[in-house]
């Protein structure tokens, strides 16, 4: 039974063309990546949210390599005016609108409905620039909330003292608060990106595993690179672009994998 159903999902993946799916998705990610980080961190800077606060909880999303990177760039943007960030907005939302739209395109055919109706170029790129700021939006409303989680964290341990095992509670509490944004993303993904008239409920599995799929491949990453150096010396000062475009393709993959288990899964149920 469980080998049919990963035979049936190879071969949906296959199908639905997952892998070229994925990669297109990554190369706009990567085209918007920093200017994105900008725009999020320059959002995040009005809650009064401190720059190690932010930069403790991004590190513990992406993967070891990338923080010196990342931590320059919160650096730099807290130190900088609000006009500064005016071209990573012009940017973000054109490069991330192709992305999104390149996932749209993605999820339908995986979910089997791709919009054969004729639409214009502008209603495209005006609904691929509202769900940037959507998406935005999430982002920034989900590291928000990480950040205020260890902060009540820090009050419950100045109000009751030193907890026992208090780094590890915390590090349990953000790996949680981290896979339960990612779901609530994924899941909002899969329910209103394609073109289809499924429940909300039918997409909580796929959502499950596309969260925790997508968090397990940073860790891996992480250990990888901390316990493996041969990636550094093989690219050399190359390392953070190789890791960013291998890292983004994998989140991608972990996310349309999420959208065929619920195909499958929904396709049982009809039947």
């Amino acid at each position: 039974m469980i080998r049919e159903k990963i035979s049936e999902l190879s071969k949906n993946m296959k199908e639905d063309h997952i892998s070229e799916s994925s990669a297109q998705c990554a190369y706009y990610t990567i085209l918007s990546f920093i200017p994105f980080i900008m725009l999020v961190i320059t959002l995040i800077q009005y809650t009064g949210v401190e720059p190690q606060t932010l930069f403790d909880v991004i590190s513990k999303i992406i993967p070891s390599s990338m923080s010196e990177m990342i931590l320059g760039i919160v650096q730099e943007v807290y130190s900088k005016s609000i006009g500064t960030i005016s071209i990573s907005v012009i940017f973000t939302i054109w490069a991330a609108g192709k992305g999104l739209y390149a996932l749209t395109k993605g999820l339908q055919i995986v979910y089997n409905t791709d919009d054969k109706e004729e639409t214009s170029y502008l209603y495209t790129r005006v609904k691929a620039v509202i769900e940037t700021i959507v998406f935005i939006v999430l982002i920034v409303m989900g590291l928000t909330l990480l950040v205020f989680g260890n902060g009540i964290i820090s009050i419950i341990k100045e109000k009751f003292g030193t907890l026992e095992n208090y780094n590890l509670i915390s590090s349990i509490a953000t790996e949680i608060g981290l896979i339960f944004v990612t779901f609530i993303v994924f899941i909002l993904l899969y329910k209103f990106m394609p073109k289809h008239k499924m429940a909300l409920k039918t997409q909580v599995y796929g959502a499950i595993f596309g969260a925790i799929a997508l968090n397990v491949i940073s860790f891996v990453f992480s250990r990888y690179l901390t316990i493996f150096k041969g990636f550094s010396i093989t690219y050399g000062s190359l390392t953070t672009v190789m890791l960013i475009m291998m890292w983004t393709y994998s989140c991608f993959y972990a996310l349309f994998l999420g959208a065929e288990l619920n195909k499958i899964l929904n396709q049982k149920k009809e039947n």
